[in-house]
């Protein structure tokens, strides 16, 4: 049996795309927030979300990391997340206008 179990390499074992769906999940979650500050009308939205984010991660941690380069940490996660969160919307949004037309042809 000890011959059949393939032995895992150094380092530390891969979480696979959990950490894909957890930046898009950030990023859909700052970009409600944006939107939010937005509606209220307060200048630089994007900065009040991501301080938002900053808050609803650390809040009280005696250890939290510095604002600014969480700021810089959390843009690189943020922006490339976005970006694949927006084809995805894009790509859903193409197939709920195809599905109603294949129901029709079935009737």
């Amino acid at each position: 049996m000890a011959g059949e179990i393939v032995p895992i390499g150094p380092g530390r074992p891969s979480r696979g795309d959990l950490p894909y769906y957890e930046g898009m999940h950030l990023a859909d979650w700052i970009e409600e927030q944006r939107a939010e500050h937005k509606r209220l009308g307060n200048s630089a939205p994007l900065k009040r979300a991501l301080n938002d984010a900053y808050e609803m991660l650390h809040g009280d941690d005696p250890d939290r990391p510095d604002p600014e380069k969480f700021a810089t940490t959390l843009k690189r996660k943020f922006y490339p997340a976005r970006r694949d969160l927006h084809v995805l919307q894009r790509v859903a949004e193409e197939l709920n206008a195809i599905v109603p037309k294949q129901k029709q042809r079935e009737k």
